[in-house]
C-alpha cells in the first residue's frame, strides 16, 4: 500500500481489526448484509456453526485453516448483559471463562474453587474525559484543581475492585515497551503526584475565580467503574468548592456520548475507559490533536499537531518515542483528560481450560484456538 505521507502508525494497526483479511467474493456476495448474517468470509482458525442473535454464538473448527489447528472442535460465545449472571454462570462452570470481568464481581471470583481470576498486562487507562472547555473548565486550573482532588486510591479499591493502580499518566508503561530505558523514565518523570492535595486545589479553584461554579458530570449504572467514578468527581469537587452535579444516562444510550455532539449538550466531562489498540503511546496521544475523533473538547494547540505529526513520521522507534514523550508531558499539562488509573486486563478461567492469554492481545490475536484442556 502506498501512503500519501509517512505513517508510522501504519503497520502497527494491521495487526488490530483493521488488517483483517477476508474474501474480496465473500464480502461482496453478502454486500449490505455482510457481518449482519451468515459468515465473514475470512482466514481465521474458526467458521460460523450457529448465531442465535443475542443469545449466542457457536464456531466450528476450520480444518483447512493455514495455521496451527485448533485445540477445541467448537466454541460457544454466550451475551451475558447481566454482571450477576455472568459471575453466577462462571461461579458454577456453566461458562467455562470470560474476559472483560465486572469489578463488582472480582471479590467473588478470587474465592472461586471452580476456576480463577487472572490479572495480566493492559493497555488499558480509566479517565474522565473533558468535553466542554467553553465553562469553567476551559480554565486549565480548574481541570488542575479537579485532578489535584480526586481520590484515585479510593476508587481503584472501590471502582475497580482493587484491581488497578492509580495514575497521573494518561498512557500505561506497557505502552512504552519500544522505548530506551531513559525514554521511558522521562516519559514518566515529573509528572503529579497520584495523593490528592486538597490544599494546592482550593487555592487554585480561588485564584481562578470558580467557587461556586456548576458542572455536570454523567455517569450510569453501565458499571461500577463509570457510576463510581462520576461519583468520585463530584466529591472531589464537593471539597474544593465546586457544584458537581450528575447526569444519569441509560446504559444502552451511554455509548452515543462517543459518537453524537447532541448526546453530549449540557455535560461537562463524564468517565472514559480508553483501550489503547497497540503498543505505542502515540495511539492515546493523538486523541488531543486539533480535529481527532476524541477530542470531544475541540482542543487546538499547533505546536501540539507539529509533535504528533513528527511522531507519526518517525519510523525508528526511539526517535519516536523521545518525541511522545514530549507529547505526554504536555498533555498532563493541559489535562483535556484526567487520567485516574491503570486497568489490568481481567480473564477468568475454569480449571478443566487453559491456553488463553491475559494481556489485552485477546482483543486482536485468535486465542480461541489456543484453548484446551488442562492437562
Amino acid at each position: 500500500m502506498k501512503l500519501k505521507k509517512p505513517d508510522s502508525q501504519f503497520p502497527q494497526y494491521m495487526a488490530t481489526a483493521a488488517g483483517v483479511v477476508a474474501s474480496k467474493a465473500g464480502v461482496e456476495r453478502a454486500g449490505r448484509d455482510y457481518g449482519t448474517t451468515g459468515g465473514l468470509a475470512c482466514s481465521g482458525p474458526y467458521e460460523l456453526g450457529a448465531w442465535h442473535k443475542g443469545q449466542s454464538i457457536e464456531l466450528d473448527r476450520f480444518d483447512d485453516y493455514w495455521g496451527t489447528r485448533a485445540k477445541a472442535g467448537r466454541v460457544e460465545f454466550r451475551f451475558l448483559t447481566d454482571p450477576s449472571a455472568r459471575t453466577n454462570a462462571l461461579l458454577s462452570g456453566e461458562v467455562d471463562g470470560g474476559y472483560l470481568i465486572p469489578t463488582e464481581s472480582y471479590a467473588r471470583l478470587k474465592r472461586s474453587v471452580t476456576g480463577t481470576l487472572h490479572f495480566g498486562e493492559g493497555l488499558s487507562t480509566v479517565n474522565v474525559n473533558i468535553t466542554n472547555l467553553k465553562g469553567p473548565l476551559g480554565d486549565v486550573r480548574v481541570r488542575r484543581a479537579l485532578s489535584l482532588a480526586l481520590d484515585r486510591s479510593g476508587f481503584v479499591n472501590a471502582g475497580l475492585g482493587g484491581g488497578g493502580s492509580a495514575t497521573t499518566s494518561l498512557t500505561t508503561r506497557a505502552a512504552w515497551a519500544r522505548a530506551a530505558d531513559t525514554t521511558r523514565k522521562a516519559a514518566f518523570d515529573g509528572l503529579p503526584s497520584t495523593e490528592p492535595d486538597l490544599d494546592r486545589a482550593k487555592a487554585l479553584i480561588e485564584e481562578a475565580g470558580a467557587k461556586g461554579a456548576t458542572l455536570t458530570v454523567a455517569t450510569s449504572s453501565i458499571g461500577q467503574d463509570v457510576s463510581l467514578l462520576a461519583t468520585a468527581v463530584q466529591a472531589a469537587g464537593t471539597r474544593i468548592g465546586l457544584d458537581i452535579r450528575l447526569r444519569s444516562i441509560a446504559p444502552n444510550a451511554f455509548t452515543a456520548l462517543f459518537t453524537d455532539p447532541g448526546a453530549r449538550e449540557g455535560i461537562d466531562m463524564f468517565p472514559l475507559t480508553y483501550y489503547q489498540s497497540i503498543t505505542d503511546p502515540l495511539d492515546l496521544l493523538a486523541n488531543f490533536r486539533t480535529g481527532a475523533y476524541l477530542n470531544f473538547a475541540g482542543y487546538s494547540d499547533p505546536r501540539y499537531d507539529e509533535l504528533v505529526a513528527r511522531a507519526a513520521a518517525a519510523d525508528d522507534p526511539e526517535r519516536r518515542t523521545e518525541i511522545e514523550a514530549k507529547l505526554q508531558h504536555h498533555a498532563a499539562e493541559s489535562l483535556l483528560w484526567i487520567p485516574v488509573a491503570e486497568w489490568p486486563t481481567s480473564v477468568f478461567l475454569n480449571r478443566r481450560i487453559t491456553g488463553a492469554p491475559t494481556t489485552i492481545a485477546y482483543l486482536y490475536y485468535p486465542w480461541a484456538a489456543d484453548v484446551g484442556a488442562t492437562p
